[in-house]
C-alpha cells in the first residue's frame, strides 16, 4: 500500500473507506487530492517569490554596505591627509610612526610622502647620521 499526506490530508491506494482511492474512493477523494496538490504548489510558488525578494533585498544591503565601506576608507584617507596638512601648517612634524624626535632634534631617518610637507619652526638640530627623504612633490622646511 502506498500513501501520501498532502496539505494535512492522507490519501492511499487501497480500499480504505476514509483515505483510499480504490473501490470507488477516487470518485469522492480525487478532486480533493488535486485541490491539495494545487494548494501546495501555490505555497511553493509564494515561498519561491518570497525567497527571491529576500535574496534581492540582501544583495541590495550587501551592495550598500560595500559602498559605505569604500566611502569610509576614502574618508579615512582624506582625514589622514588633512591631519598631516594641519600638522605641517602649525609646525608639528608629520605623524610618522618611525619618526622619533626629542625637543628640537630629529634623531631617526624620515621619509616625507609625496604631496606632503614637513615644516619645523624654531631652533632645531638634525642628527648628522639621519637621512631625510622627500618623495615626489614634497618638501622639508626648517625655520630657526
Amino acid at each position: 500500500m502506498s500513501s501520501a499526506t498532502i496539505n494535512g490530508h492522507t490519501y492511499t491506494d487501497d480500499n480504505n473507506a476514509v483515505t483510499g482511492l480504490g473501490a470507488g474512493g477516487h470518485r469522492t477523494r480525487f478532486i480533493p487530492l488535486i485541490a491539495d496538490v494545487v494548494t501546495v504548489a501555490g505555497q511553493v510558488a509564494a515561498n519561491t517569490a518570497l525567497t527571491q525578494a529576500n535574496k534581492n533585498s540582501s544583495e541590495t544591503a550587501n551592495s550598500q554596505a560595500t559602498q559605505s565601506a569604500a566611502s569610509a576608507a576614502l574618508s579615512k584617507s582624506a582625514a589622514a591627509a588633512s591631519a598631516e596638512t594641519a600638522r605641517a601648517i602649525v609646525g608639528i612634524p608629520p605623524a610618522y610612526a618611525s619618526l622619533i624626535m626629542q625637543p628640537n632634534r630629529i634623531d631617526t631617518d624620515m621619509t616625507i610622502p609625496d604631496g606632503q610637507n614637513a615644516v619645523i619652526f624654531g631652533d632645531f638640530e638634525v642628527n648628522p647620521d639621519v637621512t631625510v627623504t622627500g618623495l615626489g612633490n614634497s618638501c622639508f622646511v626648517g625655520m630657526g
